[in-house]
């Protein structure tokens, strides 16, 4: 009864939340839930880690009919582990309802996409790139879309997601209702977006809280010679997992047989291997 007072919501989503064990709403989810629930297109700045998921979620669930037949709400995010973890949400609070959620991500077989879209799913949350593979297929048809979300918006367009989003965008009803949420707002992001929504309200929880730097940054200037024991002093000074980064698959796999050959338990990870 005392799960998010403050705001109207449905027992079953109420519910839902308790079971996630949270009792009050973020700032952000505060300031963003209501206006999404009263249909209004937003957006939503906040840090990571500050309840965006659960703003635009919570509006979303209860935004959606229960008819079968139609996708009616979209989640675009940038990766693959993003889609599982929003997926994740949105299927605590969508099971009460009863509403089904279902994924789209490329790395896997786009059958068992395709039959969970045949199957009546009312929401998708998917990658880009994927998004848009099942809209030129036909296997995802947004005609009856009413909630379209961007989330990490500022990653989304920066990492050149930017055209297939638009593709996407374009595929869905004018009159959609539509929420934008990143971490930080970049001008460039907010004209991207008023361009493609109705007079969005901004909601902008800590645009001015500025977070302390959590990693050093150092640069070495080394003789391509010197590299490799350079890399190696690097690797015994400092304990735990590291990441190296190669510039090409061919010079990741070398330097990987290298420190191999060092006895380091290296791995390497490059684009001619499978998901």
């Amino acid at each position: 009864r005392n799960i998010f007072s403050e705001l109207t919501l449905m027992p079953t989503t109420r519910a839902a939340i308790a079971k996630m064990g949270i009792t009050a709403p973020t700032p952000i989810q505060e300031a963003t839930i209501p206006v999404l629930l009263a249909g209004r297109d937003v957006i939503g700045q906040a840090r990571t880690g500050s309840g965006k998921t659960l703003a635009f979620t919570i509006p979303m669930i209860e935004r959606c009919s229960i008819a079968p037949g139609a996708v009616q709400a979209l989640v675009l995010v940038p990766t693959r582990e993003l889609a599982i973890q929003v997926a994740g949400v949105a299927q605590v609070l969508a099971e009460r309802r009863p509403l089904t959620v279902t994924l789209l991500y490329g790395g896997r077989s786009l059958e068992p996409e395709i039959k969970a879209l045949r199957g009546g799913a009312q929401i998708v949350i998917g990658t880009p790139g994927r998004t848009l593979d099942h809209i030129r297929r036909g296997s995802l048809v947004l005609r009856d879309l009413r909630v379209f979300v961007l989330d990490e918006a500022d990653e989304m367009l920066d990492r050149g997601f930017q055209h297939d989003v638009e593709a996407i965008m374009a595929a869905t009803p004018r009159e959609r209702q539509t929420a934008l949420f990143s971490a930080t707002m970049p001008d460039w992001v907010e004209k991207t977006a008023h361009k493609q929504m109705r007079d969005p309200q901004t909601v902008s929880v800590d645009r001015d809280v500025q977070a302390p730097p959590e990693i050093d940054h150092i640069a070495y200037d080394i003789d391509k010679a010197q590299k490799l024991d350079a890399l190696r002093t690097l690797l015994d000074r400092n304990g735990g997992p590291i990441l190296v980064f190669g510039r090409t698959k061919h010079g990741v796999k070398k330097l990987a047989k290298q420190l191999a050959g060092f006895d380091y338990p290296v791995d390497a990870l490059h684009g001619n291997l499978s998901q």
